[in-house]
């Protein structure tokens, strides 16, 4: 996938992470799980697995925050992908 739409949020010491516009993601390769976070800087997350073509589950692979706080509005409508999971890389256009 190729976006321009992605947005990085860095957070403390941790690697930068890539949210990825829910419009753009083929969400008929994730499947909603139970399992849930909580963040005290954006909310509550919900969890999805994604179903690779050979059938292999990657559980809670994926996030979102359907309701993030005020201050991060922004991510709302984006997916945020676990590093193990997938490999992004970023280019300058």
């Amino acid at each position: 996938m190729k976006t321009a739409h992605a947005l990085v949020l860095y957070e403390a010491d941790y690697a930068p992470v890539y949210y990825f516009p829910r419009d753009e993601i083929n969400m008929a390769l994730l499947t909603p799980t139970d399992h849930s976070t909580w963040c005290p800087y954006k909310g509550a997350a919900s969890y999805f697995s994604i179903i690779s073509e050979n059938d292999d589950v990657l559980e809670n692979a994926v996030w979102s925050y359907g309701d993030p706080f005020e201050e991060i509005a922004a991510i709302k409508d984006y997916l945020g992908f676990m590093p193990p999971h997938a490999t992004i890389t970023v280019s300058e256009v």
